[in-house]
């Protein structure tokens, strides 16, 4: 007797939930496409959904009088880590393969992300209505990822779409439903709600604006949320189509206004009791105007100031940023925010050395004129490979070109001093040439500064240079004072061989 009731009380507190689903793949295998023909095919039109279109990551739609969930996540491999969080938070994978390509690097990419988080998976065999489409040959090569078709014996759904003909929906959405239905998806809807952070953006009349997706109880409005890098008591609580709610339970999207600070993309949070309590409990957390110390050596580094649209965004180009191999000159982001860039982001890049880069984000007028006056550096970009590549020339622009020595003096009389930092001096070549330019200061074996040459004369003529074996005399521009015996070797810099 006690066994029933204690079932029938679990039975109680849980109860189905829709199933969330992350959608996977190639970048150009036309994930974002077939998420578009799933929302025209239920009806959810782009005026309807605004918030799908403003980054709010998640969206939920009603099929068979069932809801299902889908997580928006972005296609580009530098999103990986944003997709490998999506997937960890899914419950079902629709791996999206072009009938017409095949596996790619990032299929495979997409598929660990999935296997990883011991997804369910489907399979979408898309673009089948092209010339040279051919699921065959598409299912032999996934089964040799293990991932085995159910019509030769495997226990993976395929399915055969085609985005902009509207093929397949219905049937991909079918098996969405019986995959979950298998799957036995139960969540307790009592309680206080904890879930997972999908977004964050700033929105230029209502602030700061948090996508959260609710994994267990129910999440109302008024209460005190929390992850560990920012909390917040929420506002204004709003669904997917930006219509104001005050409930919401397990696998359903919201998004709230009233985080103090920017969560991170993935962090759980929580409800707490107060403020407070919150606080005290956050972890010590990233700091988001950040020095980083300069290494020991001659390491050159570029700082930089970034803003993105989006949380998901921003950690992407961070992302980028890191892959990129820096060989001598190491990339420092100082600063990062989500929104448009501002003034304050100009005051601190010009009180720090830093140029501003922003992706998918504007800049006003004042801004722009403001960075002049201050001579900072705002580049934008809407595609990230443009902002890869032109971080890239950065690097090489900052390259430190290869020194050629190309000559020495010793230094056997000083004649006067100038103003300054000038001074005369006499000398013989003794390897090379000297020439008006750039020198190393040698005294008792060790270079102590760098020097220019202003004149050079032999014989009491000016001239472009002099050869070894020869006197010559020189006005130069150095910080230490040259003593007799020194030795001035000479240096010019120019690209590496073969650039």
């Amino acid at each position: 007797m006690t066994n029933q009731k204690q079932q029938k009380k679990e039975n109680e507190e849980t109860s189905i939930r829709p199933p969330v689903v992350v959608v996977l793949g190639h970048v150009d295998h036309g994930k974002s496409s077939l998420l578009e023909a799933i929302r025209n095919d239920l009806r959810i039109t782009s005026k309807e959904s605004g918030g799908i279109t403003q980054h709010i990551g998640a969206y939920t739609v009603e099929y068979q009088g069932k809801q299902i969930t889908f997580l928006d996540t972005p296609g580009h491999e530098a999103f990986s880590a944003m997709r490998s969080r999506g997937a960890e938070v899914a419950d079902i994978g629709i791996l999206v393969v072009a009938a017409d390509e095949g596996v790619k690097p990032q299929t495979k990419e997409a598929l660990k992300a999935a296997q990883d988080s011991k997804l369910s998976l489907i399979v979408a065999l898309n673009k089948i209505d092209r010339q040279g489409s051919d699921p065959d040959r598409i299912k032999a090569e996934l089964a040799t990822e293990g991932v085995v078709a159910e019509s030769m014996g495997g226990d993976t759904p395929f399915v055969e779409t085609s985005a902009t003909q509207n093929k397949g929906i219905s049937e991909l959405l079918d098996i969405i439903l019986l995959v979950a239905e298998v799957a036995g998806l139960k969540a307790d809807a009592q309680g206080s709600a904890r879930g997972v952070v999908i977004e964050a953006t700033k929105h230029g009349q209502k602030g700061l604006q948090v996508t959260l997706l609710i994994k267990e109880g129910t999440l109302v409005s008024g209460v005190v949320v929390g992850t560990p890098s920012a909390f917040g008591r929420v506002r204004l609580m709003e669904d997917f189509r930006g219509k104001a709610i005050e409930e919401a339970g397990p696998s359903i999207p919201v998004v709230v206004l009233g985080f103090e600070e920017s969560p991170r993309v993935g962090e759980e949070f929580r409800i707490f009791a107060t403020k407070e309590e919150a606080q005290n409990q956050l972890k010590a957390k990233e700091v988001k105007e950040r020095k980083e110390p300069q290494e020991e050596g001659e390491e050159q580094r570029i700082l930089l100031v970034l803003k993105a649209d989006v949380s998901g965004s921003l950690e992407a180009v961070e992302y980028m940023l890191a892959a990129i191999p820096f060989e001598g000159i190491r990339i420092s982001v100082l600063q990062a925010g989500v929104g448009d860039i501002t003034e304050g982001d100009v005051k601190f890049a010009k009180s720090t050395g830093s140029r501003i880069l922003g992706f998918r984000v504007s800049v006003s007028s004042s801004v722009i004129r403001m960075a002049e006056r201050e001579k900072v550096s705002i580049e934008t970009f809407d595609v990230i490979y443009t902002l890869q590549e032109h971080v890239r020339n950065l690097i090489e622009g900052s390259k430190e070109p290869e020194r050629e020595e190309v000559g020495s003096l010793k230094i056997l009389a000083i004649f006067s001093k100038e103003k300054g930092t000038r001074q005369i001096i006499g000398g013989k070549v003794t390897e090379g040439e000297a020439y008006r330019g750039t020198f190393d200061l040698v005294q008792q074996g060790q270079v102590v500064v760098q020097g220019r040459v202003i004149n050079l004369q032999e014989g009491k003529k000016d001239a472009p240079r002099v050869s070894k074996g020869k006197e010559a005399g020189l006005m130069v521009e150095c910080e230490t004072e040259i003593q007799e015996g020194d030795t001035l070797v000479f240096f010019r810099k120019g690209q590496k061989k073969g650039e």
